[in-house]
């Protein structure tokens, strides 16, 4: 199974997907170096591609995963949907919605940009 959270900056993402038992992953993960988050926007395309291929791995594996990535436009999903269709891997979308501090001290104006950027689904 693919666990696919989407949600704005302290939506709950990270907390929601610690609830299932399998491996989660999300971009973040990739700008943590020896226990320490140091966020660089150079190396966000870097950290997207490391998700999606560490996910193709798990899923090869036959494993479980939940990735939580803000997928603020739909199309951000597509990679990861095609990847459980080639696998024959039931997924499933997960919008989280709760009001939490933003554990990234992410600036107020770059959260009103990607509030301006959100697609929901139809």
């Amino acid at each position: 199974m693919l666990r696919l959270i989407r949600g704005l900056p302290g939506s709950g993402k990270t907390t929601l997907a610690k609830q299932y038992n399998c491996l989660h992953l999300e971009a973040d993960m990739y700008f943590i170096k020896n226990g320490q988050y140091s966020f660089d926007k150079h190396q966000l395309q870097n950290a997207h591609q490391w998700c999606l291929l560490q996910t193709e791995i798990a899923l090869k594996n036959n494993m479980d995963v939940v990735v939580s990535n803000t997928f603020t436009q739909l199309w951000e999903l597509e990679r990861y949907i095609k990847l459980a269709v080639r696998y024959n891997i039931k997924y499933h979308i997960i919008e989280a919605t709760g009001t939490y501090p933003n554990d990234h001290n992410i600036p107020e104006e770059k959260l009103t940009q990607l509030k301006a950027k959100w697609q929901s689904f139809s």
